[in-house]
């Protein structure tokens, strides 16, 4: 990909059954807008009941999600760890679980 391309945003769509479906934004607005006229709506040749979409995502937000049920935390800076890390009380550095502070020892 040069620079001259355009990378689109994506949107993930989300149905009650589990299933995820990624379309661009601008295909999401657009669908935003038929869902208040139709009940089934097609899409990528699904055929889909309005009322089974639980809501359209960023990808960053259900990562977000799937990082949390995986046990990982998010600290004050937004940077994602391991279930059992911990925050040092000394020196406020993250100790991966098992291990003692290096900096505070």
């Amino acid at each position: 990909m040069n620079s001259k391309e355009l990378v689109k945003e994506l949107r993930i769509i989300t149905l009650r059954n589990g299933v995820e479906i990624s379309i661009e934004q601008e295909r999401a607005e657009n669908l935003l807008k038929l869902m208040e006229q139709r009940k089934f709506i097609e899409i990528d040749g699904r055929i889909i009941n309005t009322v089974d979409i639980t809501g359209i995502f960023k990808p960053e937000d259900l990562e977000a999600v799937v990082r949390r049920a995986n046990g990982q935390w998010q600290d004050k800076e937004g940077r994602w760890h391991n279930k059992g890390d911990r925050v040092c009380p000394g020196c406020g550095e993250v100790i991966p679980f098992g291990k003692i502070c290096g900096n505070c020892g």
